[in-house]
């Protein structure tokens, strides 16, 4: 499973570098990390942590005191579709290769500013995008890829965030940031499944290097 979500990575970067306007930003933060995927069930695998890359953008504008911005994260693992659910899978028991990507857009704002260090705390709304791929292993993979759509969507998707973050000054050009997002399950509240707490959580550790871009030419 690691060469497979190695490979969902590449791909993901190669297509956001190839395609973002980097003239018109005043930062460019690159992502990477661990992902934390909660499940209780009994019959899933055990709760998966899967590297994880992704981008940040830092939009120009704030909202009151706080700093605005929206990221993309990719990671995948293997899922499963069994009693009517689909659940994180052991390799021999995968029916999907299943691609996550996990879109944000958060208010930021550093509470403590000691140069070079800053600390801050940021919350938002997230949307966890699955995207199911069938294997050949499972006569039924293809038989349910319509019941695992609708198992992802739509009321398991959105989550509410909140996170902290430290950031370093490196250099004029460069700072070095640490942060840390649970990502928390609120469907869990309506849900009939009666699952307990964690299952659904999503936690991300990230390390992040933010390029300051140059000024654009006028």
């Amino acid at each position: 499973m690691r060469k497979r979500t190695s490979v969902f990575l590449i791909v993901f970067m190669s297509f956001l570098l190839s395609g973002v306007p980097l003239p018109a930003l005043d930062t460019f933060q690159l992502d990477g990390g661990l992902f934390f995927i909660g499940s209780r069930d009994p019959q899933s695998a055990p709760s998966p942590l899967l590297p994880a890359a992704g981008v940040t953008f830092r939009l120009p504008r704030t909202v009151g005191i706080f700093d605005l911005e929206s990221s993309l994260l990719l990671t995948g693992t293997y899922y499963q579709y069994a009693n009517d659910r689909a659940s994180p899978a052991e390799e021999e028991f995968r029916d999907y290769a299943v691609v996550c990507v996990l879109g944000d857009l958060r208010l930021c704002y550093g509470f403590l500013k000691r140069d070079p260090f800053t600390l801050g705390a940021d919350f938002g709304l997230s949307a966890l995008l699955r995207i199911p791929i069938p294997l050949g292993v499972s006569a039924d993979a293809s038989e349910n890829f319509g019941s695992t759509l609708g198992y992802f969507y739509p009321l398991r998707f959105l989550y509410p965030e909140t996170g902290i973050f430290g950031t370093y000054n490196l250099s004029e050009d460069f700072d070095l940031k640490l942060s840390l997002r649970a990502y928390w399950p609120l469907y869990l509240l309506w849900d009939s499944e009666d699952l307990p707490f964690p299952e659904g959580l999503l936690v991300s550790g990230l390390i992040s290097l933010i390029w300051r871009l140059p000024p654009k030419e006028s």
